[in-house]
């Protein structure tokens, strides 16, 4: 599987090494990005609590924090 990734990663020039790992890694992140639960995220990842993804996979900035306060500001509005 790490060989498999690595060359796709090659052919396609990403220009960074590739590995399983990365895959789950970006999908944490990309789902946190989405408004996925984090307790949720913790539980399909199989991790106990959620320091692990506070620390490892929120890479979360300043305008996401803004998107994600905007959202639950107009959710409240359609109500």
């Amino acid at each position: 599987m790490h060989q498999l990734l690595r060359t796709l990663g090659q052919k396609v020039g990403l220009g960074k090494r590739v590995y399983p790992h990365l895959l789950r890694h970006s999908y944490a992140t990309f789902a946190l990005q989405q408004g996925m639960n984090p307790i949720q995220l913790a539980i399909i990842l199989g991790h106990r609590s959620l320091v692990m993804i506070q620390n490892v996979y929120a890479h979360l900035s300043p305008s996401d924090s803004y998107d994600a306060m905007a959202k639950l500001l107009l959710a409240q509005d359609e109500r």
